[in-house]
């Protein structure tokens, strides 16, 4: 199995979510109606947000979608991102 992580050094606050996204076709083409966001059941989430923590490393199946949201804090985000093989 080939897995991606990273491991956040530095992560000061609104220093960018690090974001994973639904990878099924067509799920992004529509949403249930939500009456309370809150309480939304995990089954209908097409994405998570995850807040970087210093000293966090999160790993996840490679093929699955990501991206890190742009920095927005007056400091410098840290992180070390890496793939590896699990045999």
């Amino acid at each position: 199995k080939f897995f991606s992580g990273v491991y956040w050094i530095k992560a000061p606050e609104n220093s960018g979510h690090f974001m994973v996204y639904d990878p099924r076709a067509g799920v992004h083409m529509s949403m249930p109606n939500r009456i309370d966001e809150k309480n939304l059941s995990s089954e209908y989430w097409r994405e998570v947000h995850f807040e970087p923590k210093a000293g966090t490393c999160l790993m996840f199946p490679a093929w699955l979608w990501h991206e890190v949201k742009p920095n927005k804090s007056n400091n410098n985000r840290i992180s070390v991102s890496f793939n590896f093989l699990q045999r």
